[in-house]
């Protein structure tokens, strides 16, 4: 039997929205995911629709979500100052710097190329650590009368 080692599962899984879009949408799930029944979320997103995937992920996959929340920044901060200790399995985060640092630091490892082949290359990072599972637009009042 292989041995779970959390510190691979979130250097598999660096955001949440990658792992919880293939049980939700039909992607395959990484080994590693299929391996436990309990996943720690380091959630810098918003509740709502973190709530919403992780709910969604638990039911297409029976596999529990424990959702530690904060700043995208202070959690990223929090996993680096762990290392090798740190219970987190997935990084949420609604902003890229923070991925990109946790990137930089070695503590993301690439998503699968399977996964990769379903995402738009201008969305994925281009070493393959991280993606973004959402886009954010803003609209101005328009000054016409």
């Amino acid at each position: 039997m292989n041995t779970l080692v959390r510190r691979d599962v979130l250097k598999g899984g660096t955001l949440l929205a990658g792992t919880a879009a293939m049980g939700r949408f039909g992607f395959p799930m990484p080994a590693i995911a299929q391996e436990t029944t309990t996943l720690a979320l380091y959630s810098g997103q918003h509740a709502p629709p973190t709530d919403a995937i992780a709910d969604a992920f638990t039911e297409a996959t029976g596999i529990e979500i424990v959702i530690r929340r904060g700043s995208s920044a202070q959690l990223a901060n929090q996993i680096m100052e762990e290392g090798a200790r740190s219970p987190a399995d997935l990084f949420y985060s609604e902003e890229s710097p923070p991925a990109v640092a946790l990137a930089e630091k070695g503590l993301l490892a690439p998503i699968s190329p399977d996964t990769l082949k379903e995402i738009p290359p201008a969305y994925v990072a281009k070493d393959g650590t991280w993606l973004a599972p959402t886009a954010r637009a803003r609209a101005s009042p328009s000054t016409k009368q």
